[in-house]
């Protein structure tokens, strides 16, 4: 029998401006216990369908919800899902797997593996005091925000508000709002936030 372990994808990372999708990779570990039970097994018998190996695999296994993208057998014991585009975040999953995948008598602890993605975060990087050197009375505040995922812009900007008390004023007087301008990066990744 197979233990079936899944080692869900993490947070795509952005690479030279691009992002590179992590694969999911699910493993087939022999139970050590049942060898007592089948001592004539061999020590690490392979579990894919040898005809199967180093080609996309076109039928015999199912993720929901559905995700565009290519299953491949990457060595006798590990299948690994590569998507096109990036994972959602804290999108749960279930993976079904059909027999014609393995070798014959391959027995698996379950035929369907489960996993979630990482969840959405998001935090202040950096935030700057900016004074203009030609006009020193110009002077803005300059943040930038990060993302684990892109960020649905409409969305944030009605939570961000800009306030400041007045030059020496105490805790008591109520901050003033300030207006702002905010940009993003290609991947909605990063938010730039610059005050009037």
């Amino acid at each position: 029998q197979y233990i079936v372990e899944v080692s869900p994808p993490g947070i795509t990372p952005v690479h030279d401006d691009e992002l590179r999708p992590q694969p999911l990779r699910i493993d087939f570990s022999y139970d050590y216990e049942t060898v007592i039970e089948s001592p004539d097994m061999p020590p690490e018998p392979s579990v894919a369908a040898l005809a199967l190996l180093d080609k996309p695999l076109t039928s015999g296994i199912r993720m929901e919800p559905s995700v565009p993208g290519e299953w491949r057998w990457s060595n006798d014991r590990s299948l690994i899902f590569t998507p096109e585009q990036d994972w959602p975040a804290e999108q749960q999953y279930s993976v079904q797997f059909s027999p014609e995948l393995f070798r014959e008598g391959v027995r698996l602890d379950s035929d369907e593996a489960e996993f979630t993605t990482p969840g959405f975060s998001a935090g202040l990087e950096a935030i700057e005091f900016y004074q203009d050197p030609v006009d020193r009375k110009t002077r803005r505040v300059i943040a930038t925000l990060g993302f684990s995922h892109a960020v649905d812009s409409a969305s944030l900007e009605k939570q961000l508000t800009l306030a400041m008390r007045p030059s020496g004023a105490g805790i008591k007087v109520a901050p003033v709002n300030y207006g702002f301008s905010i940009s993003y990066d290609k991947h909605h990744r990063k938010a730039y936030l610059h005050s009037a």
